[in-house]
């Protein structure tokens, strides 16, 4: 029977200290002891850790009219060009987007179609026509929104979260920051009238590269009824990128278009 003992003493500790780290104690959104420059300082600093992303995970593009699901391949280098490749049922692929802070070009291979064109002009044809910006859809797999602290910035908590708010010419953007790991739960846009047009969700974050990276990425156009999805299943930080997978073929008799 003595035998035995060491085990259920093993078992015991073990117990106790998985206990100890499930009941421990849950991060305050306090105002009284952080300041809303630092609050926003931690979350960037979070975020400026990241210097290049490999992933991989479901896209949806949901449009009135059209919709799209399929997995999909990202890339993202010094939080300037990116790189999209989606792909159908049985690896079909659909479609290639490539951006810089320039330029863009989307290839459909069903269409047989380049299209390419300023940066400035890519809310007339992106990634399945989906009408976003460019810095919107890159904030966006970057898990981030942009927000800046200023002397109108109206700070509060709300359900244990800190609710930043403030004007964006005749709209309100308000984020929502988790006091523990410091990172943007979600956004939303709203009109004069306080009605919500625009709203980012981030969710199911993992610490990678010792940054806090959200798994599942939603950003949702409710004026237009457009929504896009990434449900990321394999995510990759700072790793090296090589600019071949930056790169997709056009063939020789596809359409060109440019876009003035």
């Amino acid at each position: 029977m003595r035998r035995i003992y060491p085990f259920f003493g093993t078992l015991a500790l073990g117990l106790i200290l998985n206990n100890c780290a499930f009941f421990r104690p849950k991060a305050i959104a306090d105002l009284s002891k952080n300041q809303p420059r630092d609050i926003l300082s931690r979350v960037a600093f979070n975020h400026q850790k990241i210097h290049s992303l490999n992933g991989k995970g479901l896209l949806v593009v949901e449009m009135p009219g059209n919709a799209f699901q399929g997995n999909a391949t990202i890339h993202v280098l010094r939080r300037d060009s990116l790189f999209i490749k989606a792909e159908a049922a049985f690896g079909i692929d659909v479609g290639y987007f490539f951006a810089n802070r320039k330029v863009f070009a989307h290839y459909s291979p069903f269409e047989n179609t380049l299209y390419r064109g300023p940066i400035e002009k890519v809310n007339k044809l992106i990634l399945f026509q989906m009408k976003i910006t460019y810095a919107e859809l890159l904030n966006a797999l970057l898990g981030t929104v942009d927000f800046k602290f200023t002397r109108e910035t109206l700070v509060n908590v709300e359900n244990n979260q800190y609710i930043f708010k403030q004007r964006r010419g005749d709209y309100w953007l308000s984020i929502r920051i988790d006091p523990e790991k410091y990172v943007i739960t979600k956004a939303e846009l709203a009109n004069k009238h306080g009605k919500i047009v625009a709203r980012q969700e981030f969710k199911f974050f993992r610490k990678k590269s010792g940054v806090w990276f959200p798994k599942s990425i939603r950003l949702h156009k409710l004026d237009t009824r457009e929504r896009l999805t990434i449900n990321y299943s394999k995510i990759e930080l700072n790793k090296p990128i090589s600019p071949s997978q930056f790169d997709f073929k056009v063939p020789g008799d596809a359409r060109r278009y440019r876009l003035k």
